[in-house]
């Protein structure tokens, strides 16, 4: 009996559909084989090194970042714990590449002092309330229903200027 891969290569559809590339494309722009690449797709073959690396170089990321999708759970389900920063109460959800936090601040708080991380973007959405968010010596003021997302290596802060409810997901960028 042929034992099941650990490893799921059917992911590369949905990055050729977000490219709008196909099959005939990607084997011509990453230089593999058609053949090759179909039978990676459905499974049927496992990539060599060489050819993890020339897909991965194609879609823009590292080869560890590639086959960490290979390896991805298609589901992945976490529990809310509780945190507190500065004071501030915060939902927390933590998955291997995003983590989410909802955030109920008081005017006049700084919620989040000025800091950065490097490899990760980040999201700011104001579900009620106003806030300021100021990223790299800029200023940029949201309502109730705003959000920027941001390169999270900048140093950023945010300053509550109304009772607000928001959220944060900072995103792993795992790219090159």
């Amino acid at each position: 009996m042929k034992k099941k891969s650990d490893f799921d290569f059917s992911f590369l559809r949905e990055l050729r559909s977000q490219k709008e590339i196909t099959l005939e494309g990607l084997a011509e722009a990453a230089g593999v084989s058609f053949s090759t690449l179909t039978r990676i797709e459905s499974n049927q073959n496992q990539p060599n090194l060489a050819t993890i690396k020339q897909l991965s170089d194609y879609f823009g990321m590292t080869p560890s970042h590639f086959l960490e999708l290979a390896t991805a759970s298609i589901v992945q389900k976490v529990k809310e714990r509780p945190g507190v920063l500065g004071g501030i109460k915060r939902r927390m959800l933590d998955f291997p590449d995003i983590q989410l936090r909802v955030v109920d601040a008081e005017a006049g708080q700084k919620a989040d002092e000025a800091h950065r991380h490097e490899n990760d973007y980040q999201l700011n959405w104001v579900l009620d309330g106003r806030m300021i968010v100021n990223i790299h010596d800029r200023e940029y003021r949201l309502e109730a229903g705003e959000a920027v997302k941001f390169d999270a290596g900048y140093d950023h802060s945010v300053r509550v200027l109304e009772n607000a409810t928001y959220l944060i997901a900072v995103i792993s960028k795992r790219l090159k």
